[in-house]
């Protein structure tokens, strides 16, 4: 422990900092992911429906409320203007409460409208105005602190918030009968109120909040990539908004339970791929694809085995996690799961786009599988009902990774070179899709399901060594 610590304290900022932030990020989502059997239990599933909902609809909106400036630009923009950091954030939250003020007037014009549209009262309608005008103000204080490999503060920040939202949520639901209202009003209000000392210390700090400049930058970069952004959101609440619409807010609160249970292992593939990219990008930059090749099938298993495991335990995730009625949403989760995979195959070849520069190529891929997942979704659930939803996921994450994948190899035939095993991942990708078939019809078995448990476990054994060695390769490098 001793020899650690001195490690440890030799590091230098730049190693420490996405340390602390991967810390950070798992408890994050591990608080997250442990008090929501709290509120589940707490409430009806149509009171966590109505909660689920108000979270759908603001992640679709703030994309045009904010423009997501706290991304995008924004990086490149503590590049470019290093020296006028603060004057650029506090620009960028003026921009911010401008959009935000337009659209609130929209929505006060047809509210009655919107109302029935969203599923939301006009209370619930301007918390979440709040909430969206002020979070950015967080996003852009602690992407600043990043640059700065400064991560104190952001994680004292993020944890407290953390902590604080669910004890203040749990507080007032249970003081009250119209508990999915209380539970959207506390938590938008405990983020408010942070975000709001940060957005105050931000404007103090840089005293602008409108320079021709930063705001004409931050469009021209940010407004390209909203067909981007909008289908990420497609992706991740589409299907809970139109469950919702079309089946009823109980259905949708079961699936949305299902979905974040599913996805919790998200983060860690995020985390993976994170770590992969300088990687990737000086293996590009060298032309080794051969090295990228061998090493992204290894990941390729090692993703795929974990998320098998995952789907195998599914049945016992919910039944511990949630109350009996959401037990029936187990049938949407390997196809969810399995998605997860796709979209791992997606981020090998997106990263191939991002470092050709070739961000359209991004935006067509994106804009193509939310397509396919609404379309789908309109023509599915009604005959087959909200389970479907899992698998009209997956088939948009297949086309998303197929797209990717094309643009991909345009980019490949211009330079010639093949940089993936293709037949490899294809062929993976396939025995994916068949293992999650086979999955699915072991629900019915306990036994089935630990004796292919058990299996995957024995394989990990056979093939450590080889697997520590590739783990072992990129680390070095």
């Amino acid at each position: 422990m001793k020899k650690l610590i001195e490690k440890y304290k030799s590091l230098s900022p730049v190693v420490k900092a996405p340390i602390w932030y991967t810390v950070c990020s798992v408890i994050q989502n591990g608080i997250g992911f442990f008090t929501m059997p709290i509120f589940t239990n707490l409430m009806t599933t149509q009171q966590y429906g109505l909660f689920t909902v108000y979270q759908s609809w603001m992640g679709i909106l703030v994309i045009f409320t904010t423009l997501n400036l706290q991304y995008g630009a924004f990086n490149n923009a503590m590049i470019k203007y290093q020296e006028k950091r603060e004057e650029f954030i506090s620009s960028m939250q003026g921009l911010v409460l401008v959009l935000n003020a337009g659209f609130l007037l929209i929505y006060l014009i047809f509210h009655r409208q919107l109302n029935v549209l969203f599923g939301l009262s006009t209370v619930v309608m301007l918390v979440m105005f709040l909430e969206m005008a002020l979070t950015p103000a967080l996003g852009f204080w602690s992407g600043k602190k990043r640059f700065e490999y400064r991560y104190r503060e952001v994680i004292g920040i993020t944890l407290a918030m953390s902590f604080v939202n669910p004890a203040i949520g749990v507080a007032a639901v249970m003081m009250t009968d119209d508990k999915g209202v209380m539970k959207i009003v506390a938590s938008a209000v405990v983020n408010a109120a942070f975000c709001f000392l940060i957005f105050a210390r931000n404007m103090w700090r840089g005293k602008k909040l409108y320079v021709k400049e930063y705001w004409g930058y931050a469009l021209s970069f940010n407004l390209p990539l909203i067909p981007y952004y909008l289908s990420q959101m497609i992706f991740n609440h589409s299907d809970r908004i139109m469950i919702n619409s079309m089946v009823g807010t109980d259905k949708a609160a079961i699936y949305s339970v299902v979905y974040n249970c599913s996805m919790v292992i998200t983060f860690a593939i995020n985390a993976i791929n994170n770590a992969f990219v300088p990687w990737t990008y000086e293996r590009l930059n060298d032309k080794d694809y051969k090295s990228l090749g061998r090493v992204s099938n290894a990941l390729s298993v090692f993703i795929g085995a974990i998320l098998l495991m995952v789907m195998l335990v599914s049945p016992e995730i919910i039944d511990i996690m949630t109350p009996e009625e959401y037990y029936e949403g187990i049938w949407t989760m390997p196809p969810i799961i399995c998605s997860l995979y796709f979209l791992f195959q997606s981020q090998l070849f997106i990263n191939v786009e991002f470092f050709e520069e070739k961000k359209n190529y991004l935006v067509l891929g994106s804009v193509s599988g939310a397509v396919l997942n609404i379309v789908l979704n309109y023509l599915l659930i009604p005959v087959f009902g909200y389970t479907v939803a899992g698998y009209t996921t997956l088939a948009a994450y297949i086309v998303f990774a197929a797209a990717n994948y094309f643009f991909m190899r345009k980019i490949c035939a211009e330079k010639k070179s093949s940089i993936y095993d293709i037949r490899f991942l294809t062929l993976f990708a396939l025995f994916m899709l068949a293992a999650t078939i086979a999955i699915v019809f072991s629900y019915h078995s306990l036994w089935i399901r630990a004796g292919l448990l058990g299996g995957i476990a024995v394989l990990g054994l056979v093939f450590r060594k080889k697997l520590l060695e590739t783990i072992k390769s990129i680390q070095d490098k």
